[in-house]
């Protein structure tokens, strides 16, 4: 257990230019530590894991409020998005996608319990889910 926590440690303090592997570095020690201290995932899947659409395309996230709460001026959207992401493009989207594991992505990982978790809302967590399990089609 002393072993995890120090490695758990180094990764939280890991020094990176890249917030991408930053974030990763502090979503994976989450996860570990959750997984170590209460044998669960740190994110969670929908409340509803049933997809009304077994194959979402990507216009699906827009309809759901993606447009709305991460891809407004200085966040996600536009000509100098933050850290790179462009919340309106399938490119920047499939990235940051495992496609048929919402759970392994990071996209949902930071909507669903990772940074973004305050900006987002149960119909966003709900659509990426299933557009990723459902094969992240553009």
């Amino acid at each position: 257990m002393k072993r995890i926590l120090i490695i758990l440690t180094l990764l939280i303090n890991c020094q990176s230019k890249n917030s991408d592997n930053e974030e990763k570095n502090r979503i994976l020690a989450g996860v570990v530590l959750s997984r170590i201290t209460t044998g669960t995932s740190a994110t969670t899947t929908p409340s509803s894991t049933s997809c009304s659409n077994a194959t979402p395309s990507f216009s699906s996230l827009a309809s759901a409020g993606v447009n709305n709460s991460c891809a407004r001026s200085g966040c996600h959207a536009g000509a100098s998005p933050q850290s790179g992401y462009d919340a309106t493009s399938f490119n920047s989207n499939i990235s940051r996608v495992t496609v048929r594991n919402a759970s392994g992505s990071l996209l949902y990982q930071k909507v669903n319990g990772g940074s973004m978790a305050q900006y987002s809302t149960s119909q966003i967590n709900q659509a990426i889910f299933c557009w990723i399990q459902g094969g992240a089609i553009q």
